[in-house]
């Protein structure tokens, strides 16, 4: 079962108008690291800086990759539960939990892990959780609950101990 992430391209639009300006700083400072240095001064703090800003950098490019390629698939096998999260399909990691460890998986309406706030007033966060021994595990934030279902349709009948545990 393959399932796209959260945000989708808004949020990549969104994410690739910071990194645009963060560029712009990252730009910025190697400018102000070369005039420290012509100067005989270290320029250690903008040495800081830039290693700050390319791990910044680093993990916007992810992000917006994240956004529009990014893919989360779920095996579901009568020995194993695996739960991925690749970009393109090859890059990212993979969760893996024996079968016997795991006994459903459910919609929540409302993750008390996510909070996020609008005008002072905490919004329900969605989230699609398949329960495994010894704590759940988060497959998908965000998910509707109609695309939750098709999900768990999909999976279910792979897993016969599943059932018995969802009803």
């Amino acid at each position: 079962m393959i399932i796209a992430p959260e945000g989708g391209i808004s949020s990549a639009i969104v994410a690739t108008l910071v990194l645009a300006f963060w560029t712009f700083g990252g730009l910025f400072a190697a400018l102000m690291l070369m005039v420290e240095l012509d100067n005989g001064n270290t320029g250690a703090f903008f040495m800081v800086w830039l290693t700050a800003w390319v791990a910044a950098e680093a993990f916007g490019v992810i992000f917006i990759l994240w956004k529009l390629f990014g893919r989360i698939v779920i095996r579901v096998s009568p020995k194993e539960v695996a739960v991925s999260h690749k970009i393109l399909g090859l890059i990212g990691p993979t969760q893996r939990m024996p079968a016997e460890t795991t006994t459903g998986m459910f919609w929540v309406p409302d993750d008390p892990m996510v909070t996020r706030k609008v005008n002072g007033r905490r919004i329900p966060q969605t989230a699609l959780k398949i329960h495994a021994t010894p704590y759940p595990v988060i497959v998908a934030r965000g998910i509707s609950r109609e695309d939750a279902e098709a999900v768990i349709a999909a999976c279910s009948p792979r897993m016969p101990r599943w059932g018995r545990a969802a009803a």
